[in-house]
């Protein structure tokens, strides 16, 4: 992960840009779908319900150890 990137997205959603983040998280993510810490910022960026479905989902598949259905 490029973490000057990472950080400059988390400052910009600690500072209420949140448009601003999403962009650089996703292309981090992209870079690494296995980056736990990127999932997660990108999935507070997500304001309806809906948009949180889909990077939840594809953060489980690339990380099964943290897939709460994993494990059944």
């Amino acid at each position: 992960m490029s973490s000057d990137k990472f950080d400059d997205a988390v400052q910009l959603i600690k500072s209420g840009n949140k448009p601003a983040a999403v962009p650089m998280l996703k292309e981090i993510v992209q870079a690494n779908p296995r980056d736990e810490d990127a999932w997660l910022w990108l999935h507070s960026c997500v304001e309806q319900v809906e948009g949180k479905i889909l990077p939840a989902k594809k953060r489980w598949k690339s990380t099964p150890t943290t897939n709460p259905r994993a494990t059944r």
